[in-house]
């Protein structure tokens, strides 16, 4: 019987060892989660010789703080995909690559969009203060937002962030290039007053990394190995320009007449590599 459940727990910990522990889609409308899934399903696959077979297995749905709460304690989660923060960068292992090449700091807005011409008429940084922005309280952009005085409304939860825009408790909905158009098409249905206006672009350095528990350095290595393979073969910007979420991104110069706002990241770690043009997307002077 002792060895019967020892054998168990051994089991156990194989199956735990090699599986890979992510965060669940935040609903049945998250695009996002499926450009990330498939990123790692591909580095795993690139890396598999090396390293063995390892799967992606969902957890639960977490807010951002609960998230890194549970991956700081080893718990439920052993992957993160999230914007870095000094805190973030001080408490965890993280592959200092952005997942996007830093489109993610790229902002442009969901709006409802009986409220065009009110964005039509923005000039300048100090015009946009005067409207609302739609934020999630535990995404370190929103930080970044506050710091350039910009007005702000914190939520708790992603979904209700779009209906808010809808019902005008916030004007606008900053959201990465490569991610606005997916999130407005899939709710079409539900939300169909909701546009992306890409006539404005808010910029501030802002790399998505992926994250892990400082006690778990071979994962980490294997995904930075495996991302260092894709870039150095072409397969990432590959990637890129064919996902769902990035393609209609390309190609770029069709950005090159629309306004910019750049604001101050001072919430950037300092050894973020933000003028190498291998890793990033970079705004044009």
């Amino acid at each position: 019987m002792k060895i019967l459940i020892i054998l168990c727990i051994l089991l156990q910990y194989y199956i735990f060892a090699n599986n890979i522990n992510i965060e669940a889609p935040k609903s049945k409308y998250d695009t996002n989660h499926k450009y990330y899934y498939n990123l790692i399903q591909k580095i795993l696959k690139i890396t598999e010789k090396e390293y063995g077979k390892s799967h992606l297995q969902y957890n639960r749905v977490y807010e951002q703080r609960r998230m890194f709460v549970n991956l700081k304690k080893n718990k439920e989660i052993n992957l993160v995909w999230a914007g870095v923060s000094l805190e973030r960068d001080r408490d965890f292992l993280s592959v200092k690559i952005p997942l996007t090449k830093g489109l993610l700091g790229y902002r442009i807005f969901i709006i409802n969009k009986k409220n065009s011409k009110i964005f039509d008429a923005i000039e300048n940084i100090k015009d946009l203060k005067k409207l609302k922005a739609c934020q999630a309280v535990h995404w370190p952009d929103t930080d970044v937002l506050k710091y350039a005085g910009l007005n702000v409304l914190e939520n708790t939860n992603y979904e209700r962030m779009f209906l808010q825009v809808l019902k005008g408790r916030c004007d606008y909905f900053p959201r990465g290039v490569g991610e606005a158009y997916r999130e407005v098409e899939v709710r079409k249905q539900i939300y169909n007053d909701l546009i992306v206006y890409k006539k404005i672009i808010l910029y501030y350095p802002f790399p998505m990394y992926f994250f892990f528990n400082k006690n778990n350095q071979g994962l980490k290595d294997r995904i930075e190995k495996g991302l260092r393979i894709m870039i150095e073969n072409g397969s990432f910007d590959n990637y890129l320009k064919t996902s769902k979420n990035t393609k209609n991104l390309f190609p770029l110069d069709k950005w090159m007449n629309v306004k910019i706002f750049k604001l101050k990241n001072p919430y950037l770690p300092k050894d973020s590599d933000i003028n190498n043009e291998k890793l990033w997307i970079l705004p044009k002077d």
